[in-house]
């Protein structure tokens, strides 16, 4: 009773509350410290993992590539990812900025760090790999570890699942693509290589028509001559911008190729088409089933 009174006596001892006091402090603060976080992201696809790990209550502002989910949606926007204002993110408050090499212009992003504020850039992904490679670092930024690997886990079943069904029922020739992306009938672009565009049409199955550059470049009928792509990709809002299929057919060059003869022009919903994200399954599927229908 003795010993049991005297160790009594010695846990209510001052110093060992102060330390278990210290100790619950850091504790709370450690998990305090991510929901704290106020974070403006820059890029569609960063915004879906960001919603995808649970981390959206802490978003306070995107871009307006970030329309996926629905919420993101409905957040507070700071303008377009590579055109941002550092008086305009800096209103809302961040404690931490995540974007892609396409963050800019340069003298914002450093206006924005010089009030002290974190800006995480991480490389864009052109891959399954890249992609999981992104979702790590961000659940790791947030503290969603283990969600990063459950989503990164689910991501590659299903790559794998796909690759493997596309091997059992292969094309007999492979598909010409060639990507269209327009802001209007006087900007007009096709994509090359080393593009999440090229990275996608391949994981489908097909062959991108343009691999003699990498990156993008104005669409000439220089560029298309003798690449008689079957098909034409283009995201949703470049159909538009550019007066539909019948606008598209009447560009420089594509009335000569098969996919322009045979109107075969296939718009994707931009979010899902342009870049790489969780998502790339269900894009890789949806490209997928379009090119199993050009007749052969």
């Amino acid at each position: 009773m003795k010993g049991i009174r005297r160790l009594t006596s010695i846990s209510s001892g001052p110093r060992v509350f102060c330390a278990f006091a210290i100790l619950g402090l850091l504790g709370f603060a450690a998990d305090a410290a991510p929901d704290s976080q106020r974070i403006i992201s820059v890029n569609g696809p960063i915004t879906e993992i960001l919603y995808a790990l649970g981390a959206g209550d802490m978003i306070v502002g995107t871009d307006t590539t970030s329309t996926y989910p629905a919420a993101a949606a409905q957040t507070r926007k700071v303008g377009y990812q590579r055109s941002l204002s550092s008086e305009g993110v800096l209103s809302l408050k961040p404690n931490l900025i995540l974007g892609t090499e396409d963050a800019g212009p340069p003298a914002a992003i450093d206006q924005i760090r010089s009030a002290g504020v974190r800006v995480s850039i991480l490389k864009d992904a052109h891959s399954v790999d890249g992609v999981c490679e992104k979702i790590h670092k961000i659940g790791t930024l947030v503290n969603k570890e283990l969600k990063a690997k459950e989503l990164v886990n689910r991501i590659k079943t299903r790559m794998d699942a796909i690759q493997a069904s596309q091997k059992k029922n292969p094309f007999k020739k492979i598909p010409k693509v060639l990507f269209i992306y327009g802001r209007g009938p006087g900007s007009v672009f096709i994509a090359g290589k080393e593009t999440a565009v090229d990275s996608l049409i391949a994981l489908a199955g097909g062959h991108n028509v343009m691999q003699s550059f990498t990156g993008f470049k104005p669409l000439t009928p220089e560029a298309i001559a003798g690449a008689n792509p079957d098909i034409i990709l283009t995201p949703v809002r470049s159909s538009e911008s550019l007066g539909g299929k019948a606008g598209l057919a009447g560009l420089p060059g594509i009335s000569l190729t098969r996919a322009g003869k045979e109107s075969r022009i296939f718009k994707m919903d931009d979010s899902l088409l342009l870049a790489l994200g969780i998502r790339l399954p269900d894009a890789v599927e949806t490209l997928h089933r379009e090119l199993k229908n050009i007749p052969e």
